[in-house]
This record gives structure tokens, sequence and C-alpha cells, in this order.
């Protein structure tokens, strides 16, 4: 009896089991989906903020400014990531302005401090734009490049220190967008250049990833995509050395203009597509139109665009590309275990204990 009771205890241990990691590596999946898609937004108003809650996304990307606060309580309420980036707003100024390291390290002190529980840090915005450069120096010149690796390289020693010292679990992310395309501009030669002068710094030992920016400037035609690949290959290579490095999408977009609303739709298609299993994070630019883009970016104007909707679908289907492998430590997962187990330990508890009743009885008679 006690050993049939046994074979059967273990069968059901069996067939439940499979059940049981099926379902929490489902539900694993899809938070692991949520969990790498954001969205960048300029402000985090209520109206914003529901928008956000229905695209499904886990992370949103802002810039830390006086109207911080309320922005992030916000993002925490809603239960999404914060992608604070500390950027010109700091100085109430344009991103040109010419700071002194100390107000920096004065800024990233306070922000720091009064939001410990931002999740990531983003080092200031596209630093070598040739439209709006740190410090507004002109980078196509290779002294100017210098300079500005010198100064970036102080900024991010200085925040990392402080970032970490109020919160140690903060994602730190380097560079604020390495270009990954630039048509005919020489951003993606100038971004690479100074990409190269940072590596030789060893400018990883003070962050956790460096973030890409993606945009197509034009239609959305194939050796845009081939040339993301190559510029993303190009900066793995040359960080390679830290193992542990993550590559963050920050901002990657199509304006509604360039090949209509529809047109934006098969970007967000591709993009999603293209940057899984590529990056760990990718973030939209942007949820909603804004003047201060140059276009019409948002996957919301007036009313939400089919993009919105092709982000939606994303997010609300397990991630298949690639397969997250199950992972028996989540919490969920582990709790199934444990109840399988205490069942089966008790179930053949009892059975032993009967048997050994019997066998007395059995002895005694």
């Amino acid at each position: 009896m006690a050993k049939k009771q046994a074979v059967c205890v273990a069968l059901m241990v069996m067939f439940l089991l499979p059940f049981f990691l099926s379902s929490s590596n489902s539900a694993y999946a899809q938070d692991s989906k949520r969990d790498w898609a954001g969205v960048c937004v300029h402000g985090f108003s209520v109206s914003v903020a529901e928008i956000a809650n229905n695209s499904g996304v886990g992370w949103v990307r802002i810039e830390a400014s006086d109207n911080s606060l309320e922005a992030f309580q916000r993002i925490k309420t809603q239960n999404q990531k914060i992608l604070a980036v500390l950027y010109n707003q700091l100085f109430h100024s344009l991103p040109t302005i010419n700071f002194t390291l100390q107000e920096w390290q004065d800024k990233v002190q306070y922000y720091a401090s009064t939001f410990p529980f931002v999740d990531a840090w983003e080092i200031w915005n596209e630093p070598v734009s040739t439209q709006y450069p740190l410090w507004g120096l002109n980078v196509s010149e290779p002294e100017n490049l210098n300079t500005l690796a010198d100064l970036y390289f102080s900024m991010v020693q200085t925040a990392s220190q402080i970032i970490h010292q109020y919160n140690p679990q903060a994602t730190i992310v380097l560079f604020g967008g390495l270009t990954l395309y630039s048509g005919q501009d020489p951003n993606l030669e100038i971004s690479k250049n100074f990409a190269t002068l940072l590596a030789a710094k060893n400018i990883t030992d003070y962050g956790d990833a460096i973030s890409f920016h993606g945009y197509p400037w034009g239609a959305n035609q194939p050796t845009v995509w081939g040339n993301y690949s190559e510029s993303i290959t190009f900066y793995k290579n040359l960080f390679h050395a830290k193992g542990d490095l993550q590559y963050w999408l920050t901002e990657t977009g199509q304006k509604a203009e360039v090949e209509g609303e529809l047109g934006q739709a098969q970007y967000m298609t591709d993009a999603l597509d293209f940057f899984q299993g590529t990056v760990d994070r990718f973030f939209w630019y942007s949820l909603v139109d804004s003047a201060i883009a140059y276009g019409r970016f948002g996957l919301v104007g007036d009313v939400a665009r089919p993009a919105f909707g092709v982000l939606q679908e994303f997010l609300a289907e397990p991630r298949t590309s690639p397969s997250p492998s199950p992972n028996l430590e989540t919490p969920r997962t582990k709790d199934y275990i444990i109840a399988i187990v205490a069942v089966a330990v008790t179930a053949s508890t009892t059975a032993i204990a009967t048997a050994l009743a019997l066998r007395r009885r059995h002895q005694s008679s």
C-alpha cells in the first residue's frame, strides 16, 4: 500500500511540476518583455501618465528637472521604472551651457540625494551632437573632441560616486546616446571617435551600461538597419573587455511626416524585431508629440497612432526572441515547487506511517 501511494505521489509531482513551471515562465517572459521596453517623455502630466500606463511599457525616460518630484512619483505609482537623464535642465539653460565641475557635482548631489529611488541615471544627452554639443564646442575639431572627452570622463567619475552613495543598485548609463546612423552628416564618425577616446580611459569602470540612439533620418530603408548593425558591432567590440556591460537603446523613433503614420508603425515593427536580443533596454522617442521635438515622433498626437497599437500588441505577447531560460529562482516558481514538494512529503509520510501501523497491527494479531 505505502509503495503504491509513494508511486502515485511521484506521478503527481511529475505531472504538475511542468504545468507550474510553464505557467511561471510565461509570466516571467511577459514581465521580462515589459522590463525591456520604455518610452521617452518631456513631462509626466496626469494625461501622459495614463497613456504611458496603457502602453504597457515598464520604463519611462525623462529628464531630471525642478518638476521631477511630481513626475517621478506618478511613474512609481504606476509600477514603472525611471531612467532619469542628468541634462541641461539641471542648469535651467541650453545644453551648450558652460558649467564648472563643481556646479555639476552640486547638481548631481541634489538630485541623487532627493531621488534615491530612481532606477537608472543617464549622464547627459548626446554630448557630442553637432547641433547642441556639451559646452557649445565645435566637435568637428579634434582638439575640442579631446577636451570634451576629458570633461565627460570627469563628469561620469563624479556622478558615479555620488549616485551610488545614495543608491548602490542604481544603473549608471554612459554616453547619452552614441550615434548608430547619421545619414550624410558627420555625427556617426564623431560619436565613434568620442567613444574610442573614452574607451582608452576605461570609462566603463564608472558605469553599468552604454546607450545608443538610432534614427533612420529619412525613409525606412534596409541600409539603415545595416548601419545600425555595423555601429552596434563597433561599439560592442570597443567595450568588450567589460563582460557585464549592458547596452541600452535610449532613443529610437520615426517621424510620422516621413512615410505617414503607417510608415511609422512599420518602423516600430521592424525596430522591435531588430533590437530584441541585441540591446538590453529599448526606448521609443517619444510617447507623445512635443514642441521640443523636430517633428511628430509621438506614438500619440491628438489620438493614438498605429505605432502605439504595435507596441501594445508586442508587449501583450510572451517574449519569443530570445527565449528566456527557465528561472527556478523567481519567487512565484519557487513557491510552487515548495508547495508541490510539501504535498509530496506529507503524502509520503502519511503513507509510511499508515504502512507501519498496519504492520504492527498484523504482528500483534
